[in-house]
């Protein structure tokens, strides 16, 4: 018996599947590029916006802050004595004009962070068996505050160091928490260190902080809200500070290197005899400067003495903003 011949099927017709050429490929990679290229922008400025309504609200809380310690100590927080002062009693803070340290650590106990203000989270540095004032500021001292940074900038930061603290403060690894907003100090030119044309040299129309008496500060004044004859609405409280970022970041920061504890230094202190700059905008190391400004690439946010917070560009005309550092001088301020 013969087997049968198996044979195979005729094949059918091919089938063609379709498929990208590779120059199609390439348009395609050409326009999700220029999507992309379209979209990161407007990500970038919405984020922005959110970093900088984040801000706004930082020194919303700082200006409601200040005016509920008016409310409880019938004056205003006080610029402080120097960076290096504080006053504790007894485990008890100072206040009013009784307190040294700035307007930072003053307002403390009105933006819920009591126990910051107290120095609860205090050590025994000295090893000494108990706990003293000076270690309950230390520890404030060195505790950030998250509403006193823009994320614009930076995050909640604290750096050691220095040896200008001083006795009985352990120097050589202070903790000192920093701050990305400054107190209106007097406006009178450029000169911060003395001489004519110095802020503290005329007082009279200067804004909530201030003091007289030349370098060291040696007399400090008390502000009342009686005393903003111009308006509440028409003198800044706290703005932004200008800083240069990529310097202090990489060295010796002069103007961001005794932290928000601070009392009248230009950690803390600012005035609008300086134009307002953008961080970007400083082309060189400063390791002193006094202005305002900010990390947002067009304005800066301030609070006002009422508690309302606005935005200014920094092209203001320079004259309005001077006006804007003044309380009591008569002007109108229009912008």
């Amino acid at each position: 018996m013969i087997a049968p011949v198996c044979s195979r099927p005729l094949a059918g017709p091919t089938v063609r599947r379709p498929a990208f050429t590779l120059v199609e490929l390439l348009v395609v990679i050409a326009i999700i590029g220029t999507l992309v290229g379209l979209l990161l922008p407007a990500v970038q400025a919405a984020r922005e916006a959110a970093r900088r309504s984040k801000c706004a609200n930082n020194l919303k809380q700082m200006g409601l802050a200040a005016l509920n310690h008016n409310d409880t100590h019938g004056v205003m927080p006080t610029g402080g004595w120097w960076w290096g002062a504080w006053s504790f009693s007894n485990g008890r803070p100072g206040t009013g004009g009784k307190q040294l340290a700035g307007w930072g650590y003053q307002i403390l106990p009105y933006m819920e962070q009591v126990s910051t203000w107290e120095g609860s989270g205090a050590k025994d540095v000295d090893s000494s068996g108990k706990i003293d004032d000076w270690e309950r500021f230390y520890a404030a001292r060195g505790t950030p505050v998250a509403a006193m940074f823009c994320p614009s900038r930076r995050g909640s930061t604290v750096k050691t160091g220095g040896d200008w603290y001083g006795a009985p403060f352990p120097s050589a690894n202070a903790p000192f928490a920093q701050c990305d907003y400054a107190g209106n100090s007097l406006d009178r030119g450029n000169n911060w260190l003395g001489g004519e044309g110095a802020p503290w040299h005329n007082e009279g129309d200067g804004p909530i902080f201030w003091v007289d008496g030349g370098i060291a500060a040696e007399q400090r004044k008390i502000c009342s809200l009686a005393m903003v004859r111009d308006g509440t609405t028409k003198c800044i409280l706290i703005a932004e500070k200008a800083l240069d970022a990529e310097g202090c970041r990489t060295g010796f920061c002069g103007d961001d290197n005794e932290g928000y504890t601070a009392g009248w230094d230009h950690d803390t202190m600012r005035h609008t005899g300086f134009e307002p700059h953008q961080d970007s905008q400083r082309a060189t190391t400063y390791t002193g400067d006094y202005r305002f400004g900010s990390a947002h690439p067009a304005t800066l946010n301030m609070v006002m003495v009422d508690g309302s917070v606005q935005s200014v560009a920094y092209t203001i005309d320079l004259t309005i903003w001077r006006r804007l550092g003044h309380r009591d001088d008569g002007k109108q301020v229009e912008y």
